[in-house]
């Protein structure tokens, strides 16, 4: 197995239930989850997921 396996994580923010914005900047997510609470307030629901992205191709060894 390769020991240098490269992890990515990606977030995703929510708006009742949407997918609003994704990105692998936190900030940006951030950024926007404060935008749409000052906007719309506290009576939605709001999601941050953090998703680690990787290659499966690090993990697997396909057989051809």
């Amino acid at each position: 197995m390769n020991i240098d396996v490269k992890i990515e994580l990606e977030f995703y923010f929510t708006f009742d239930g949407l997918i609003i914005a994704h990105s692998t900047d936190y900030k940006i997510i951030g950024d926007m989850y404060i935008k749409y609470y000052n906007k719309y307030g506290p009576k939605h629901e709001y999601y941050l997921y953090a998703v680690n992205k990787q290659d499966l191709k690090d993990f697997i060894k396909i057989k051809e």
